[in-house]
């Protein structure tokens, strides 16, 4: 998720951003990647083929479009809230998409066996907003998953936390 500039104004898209434990501004594009960098390989060491791309969101809904025969799409993102006590991992489908309800489902269970997740902060939700990485391609179960709050101290730990990333990756794939 994020990672690139919108070619409808020409503005890199950050997504949202967070101080590291030094107090540097590090951006969501930035730690979603670190996710996508342990979850490809997990990904091929089962067989997978990896298609992998960042950027806008209209940059995405058109690969997606290229690539429409793909069997599913995983979106990797960091939530964030003025509510500094939101925390936990959301993992966001399109609501009349059965299939996608399905992979959403499956991908709460396997991520609920991580040991730093708690089965009450994972969440699946149906959404019906419009998210474009959600509804460019209809027939392809696709899912956005909020890997946690970057606005929840304990929750940005773990972002930045290589061993959770790691197990994150075991726990999708």
């Amino acid at each position: 998720g994020h990672g690139g500039y919108n070619p409808k104004n020409g503005i890199f898209d950050i997504g949202t951003y967070a101080d590291d434990a030094n107090g540097k501004l590090i951006e969501e594009w930035y730690k979603n990647k670190n996710f996508v960098d342990e979850i490809i390989p997990a990904l091929q060491a089962q067989g997978a083929k990896v298609i992998y791309m960042n950027g806008s969101a209209a940059n995405i809904m058109k690969a997606k479009r290229e690539y429409r025969d793909a069997d599913l799409f995983i979106s990797i993102h960091c939530d964030a809230s003025a509510n500094k006590s939101a925390n936990g991992q959301t993992i966001l489908y399109k609501g009349s998409s059965t299939d996608a309800k399905r992979l959403a489902s499956v991908v709460e269970n396997n991520l609920e066996q991580h040991d730093w997740i708690a089965a009450d902060s994972c969440r699946t939700k149906a959404d019906d907003r419009g998210l474009g990485v959600l509804n460019a391609v209809p027939e392809m179960p696709s899912v956005l998953i909020e890997t946690g709050f970057q606005s929840n101290p304990k929750d940005l730990a773990n972002i930045d936390s290589q061993t959770y990333r790691e197990g994150f990756a075991r726990h999708l794939t």
